[in-house]
């Protein structure tokens, strides 16, 4: 038992003397702490929903007979705080141009249908990208407070067909309710293929430095940059082959479970450009875990610091959950162009070859340091220098701690 204690301290210590596997440890705290304010506020948005805060509600008669029951509904829902009004007509859309965001339609011979125990209704929810989730919970909510307001005691079926409208286009709730599910299935499916292009370009590194072969390389008559170009080419052929394996495999999961791709609304050319996408994340992600595989000492610890590349890109998928922000500005972000692609039947394709084109860019960018640091001393001594500037910072902490102690003294 002795000696079994003492394997597992030098296997303990063999592991946490590596920096890049301790912030491993810690990155998983980290990652779950940053998403309670993400599914927080799509909480709070479906609470905002039920009850119908912020809306702006019609109920819409198409007959001069419908316009008094459309009237009466309409002031008992005033009555429990709702901003309601009865209007004439039977075009939702006339409603939302007059500011209504929720619209709900009598059906033809509503009176009759209703004095038969059987009312059918039809409800428009015009929603944003931005706000998925207080879009899709508009529709039931409007549905409860109408059914409440015809009949109390439940005693009347109230039916409704229920539309959204977004992007200046009018959506069935399945069709939509379907797409979102299914780019958010696509946003995190994405990093099964970014945490092993991220691993794999650590290793490129981590490998040569463990096995003492970077030296060797760096001696060889070669210009570093084409080194880094190799290394970076590398992974992008891992990572094209990684797209087509997972779009591949991501067709058939969908297609056995019942929800082809073609089917939730994704063209050919969609398809084609979440494939695009996957493989420049994966480019992106391979020349950062180069950079930082740099500074690590050993394979393990390479390999973890592809953990610390990839936990940026949870960030731009967490605010699926809430709401999309659809710009071209926030298509510079790193990791937002499968967001964009999953997202591309609703909201178009432009935004994703933004996404592409600016991340292509990033990728450049992120080469052309990795080629930078590769000619200077610390493509050899990046664990000795990050140490260093560990050693450094902390002195400064604790200097400064002895200035304020010195000062509260």
């Amino acid at each position: 038992m002795h000696s079994l204690g003492m394997l597992l301290r030098k296997e303990l210590y063999t592991l946490l003397r590596e920096p890049m596997v301790r912030v491993m440890i810690i990155l998983p705290f980290i990652i779950y702490a940053s998403m309670s304010p993400f599914y927080g506020s799509a909480v709070k948005q479906v609470e905002e929903a039920a009850k119908l805060h912020g809306a702006r509600l019609a109920i819409v008669a198409c007959s001069k007979e419908d316009l008094n029951v459309a009237k009466t509904i309409a002031a008992m829902l005033r009555a429990k705080g709702v901003n309601a009004s009865a209007l004439s007509g039977c075009n939702p859309l006339d409603a939302m141009r007059r500011g209504y965001n929720v619209v709900v339609v009598l059906g033809k011979n509503f009176v009759q249908n209703l004095v038969a125990g059987k009312a059918r209704v039809e409800i428009y929810v015009k929603g944003s990208v931005s706000s998925l989730s207080k879009t899709l919970a508009l529709p039931g909510a409007a549905l409860s407070y109408v059914s409440q307001a015809l009949s109390p005691s439940n005693r009347t079926r109230v039916e409704a067909q229920e539309y959204l409208v977004v992007n200046n286009r009018v959506w069935s709730y399945e069709q939509l309710n379907n797409l979102y599910g299914t780019a958010n299935f696509l946003t995190f499916a994405v990093f099964f293929i970014i945490f092993p292009a991220a691993s794999l370009g650590a290793t490129l590194i981590g490998a040569e430095r463990e096995e003492r072969t970077l030296e060797v390389l760096f001696s060889l008559p070669i210009r570093r940059r084409d080194i880094a170009v190799a290394k970076s080419v590398a992974a992008l052929l891992a990572g094209l082959l990684t797209a087509v394996s997972a779009i591949a495999g991501i067709a058939i999961f969908m297609s056995k479970i019942g929800a082809p791709l073609r089917a939730s609304g994704y063209t050919w050319g969609d398809i084609g450009l979440y494939a695009a996408a996957i493989g420049v994340e994966a480019l992106l992600a391979a020349v950062l875990a180069l950079i930082v595989g740099l500074f690590s000492t050993t394979m393990r610890g390479a390999q973890a610091a592809a953990s610390i590349v990839v936990f940026p890109a949870f960030i731009p998928a967490f605010l699926l959950v809430t709401g999309l922000p659809v710009s071209y500005l926030f298509a510079a972000v790193p990791f937002t162009a499968t967001l964009y692609a999953a997202l591309s039947p609703l909201i178009g394709s432009s935004y994703t070859v933004a996404a592409l084109v600016a991340q292509g860019a990033e990728t450049l960018a992120a080469l052309a340091v990795l080629a930078w640091l590769l000619e200077t001393e610390v493509a050899v001594t990046g664990p000795e220098t990050l140490k260093r500037l560990r050693k450094r910072l902390g002195r400064r902490r604790r200097g400064g701690l002895m200035t304020f102690l010195a000062r509260r003294a």
